[in-house]
């Protein structure tokens, strides 16, 4: 997590996965912005707490295994979080499905996204799995984005394009 306005005391990072270049970091950086950046215009919630893990890497291109992300949710599941953000969509995997179930069974709100695959896509999971909220984004004119998935699994539309929030080395 790379930059000022994360209050380094209330996030705590675990990297399953190394992150080695801050490419790597981009995405959680900038989801991490969303929810918890001290500066108004970005984060949403700054007083949260926030356990971000690691599950997707480099030698991946930047992609997770299943096994790597049931153990991410299971170290979610340890820690007792209350709200697990899933924010990768694909196909369905019934190791990932399986944690997924046991979180919601646990007690905790999971939220995913859509997928950016198109309008004609099959739905992407996890965001697909039963008791997940699911959710798509959309732009300043709260017109859907064009690359979202489409379908009646959908919970949300929430802003999505074009947003301000954290970026690596520092920036917006």
């Amino acid at each position: 997590i790379l930059h000022s306005s994360l209050n380094r005391d209330n996030i705590s990072l675990v990297e399953l996965v190394a992150s080695d270049s801050p490419k790597s970091r981009q995405h959680g950086t900038e989801v991490a912005g969303v929810m918890v950046s001290s500066d108004p215009r970005v984060g949403i919630a700054p007083e949260a707490s926030l356990l971000a893990v690691s599950a997707f890497g480099n030698g991946q291109n930047g992609k997770g295994t299943a096994d790597m992300i049931a153990k991410a949710i299971d170290l979610c599941i340890e820690q007792k979080v209350d709200i697990l953000n899933l924010s990768f969509a694909g196909e369905q995997d019934k190791i990932v499905e399986k944690m997924v179930r046991r979180a919601i069974a646990n007690g905790i709100v999971v939220v995913a996204s859509a997928g950016n695959n198109g309008p004609g896509a099959e739905p992407a999971y996890p965001a697909a799995i039963p008791g997940v909220i699911a959710v798509t984004a959309v732009d300043s004119d709260e017109s859907v984005f064009a690359k979202a998935n489409r379908g009646s699994y959908l919970d949300f539309a929430a802003p999505g394009v074009g947003i301000l929030t954290t970026a690596p080395r520092n920036s917006y």
